[in-house]
């Protein structure tokens, strides 16, 4: 995905202030924790607190081309649907 040349660099135009609390806005403090563990509620609470460390992550993400390795799992279960 992502190439050790300057030419195809990824870029992301929404890192800013803005963007980062309207995706910290729509964690839902009801749902289950992640793979981190991490309660969404507290995130919820903590999100005037986070959004800069967390758009430094993304942006230094961004930057390297490098994806942290707790970004890349998730717990993903299947869900029965009855037949029509």
């Amino acid at each position: 995905m992502f190439h050790d040349t300057n030419t195809e660099k990824l870029i992301n135009k929404d890192n800013d202030e803005a963007t980062a609390g309207k995706k910290l806005d729509k964690i839902r403090p009801d749902k289950a924790a992640g793979t981190d563990e991490s309660s969404p509620r507290i995130l919820n609470e903590l999100k005037e607190e986070i959004w800069y460390p967390v758009l430094s992550i993304m942006a230094s993400s961004i930057d390297t081309g490098v994806v942290p390795d707790d970004w890349k799992t998730a717990y993903v279960t299947p869900t029965f649907k009855k037949r029509k």
